[in-house]
């Protein structure tokens, strides 16, 4: 029997080593974020290839199903993306992993929650379906879009 281990770096770690900002835009550019990811992994590969370390958001993604041209959107924990439509704002970090603001259900009775369907048309969800149609409406630039784990 083979066990396998991955490991994972921080964001901290990558934005020291390299420079980068894990930024408002980080989450909502599917762009950007695409060349710091491909930047980390990259850096990764080169230096620290004996290890077998991938950069990934909160373990969204596995080192032997990545491809360059994946680009990820919407590439926010699913908890996290829930507490967005009920209210809360992201909180991104430069240098660490974002949060979201607390208390998004604060006041709110179980009974007063909205129907889930309903969460479908929130302009976050119509903002992730207009990315991942704009890249696959895009065959010249070659990049199979990641939805959300939502």
């Amino acid at each position: 029997m083979k066990v396998q281990i991955e490991g994972s770096v921080s964001k901290g770690w990558m934005a020291k080593e390299l420079g980068v900002r894990f930024d408002h835009d980080y989450y909502f550019d599917p762009q950007h974020r695409h060349r710091i990811d491909r930047a980390c992994n990259e850096h990764l590969q080169y230096f620290q290839n004996d290890l077998g370390l991938f950069f990934t958001e909160s373990n969204l993604g596995r080192k032997e199903f990545y491809e360059s041209n994946q680009i990820i959107v919407g590439g926010i924990q699913p908890n996290m993306i829930v507490g967005m439509l009920l209210g809360a704002e992201l909180i991104p970090t430069d240098d660490a992993d974002a949060d979201i603001s607390e208390k998004c259900l604060q006041g709110i009775e179980p009974e007063q929650l909205p129907d889930p369907q309903t969460l479908l048309s929130h302009e976050l969800i119509a903002l992730f379906d207009q990315q991942i149609e704009s890249y696959l409406d895009d065959p010249k630039e070659n990049l199979s879009p990641i939805p959300p784990f939502f």
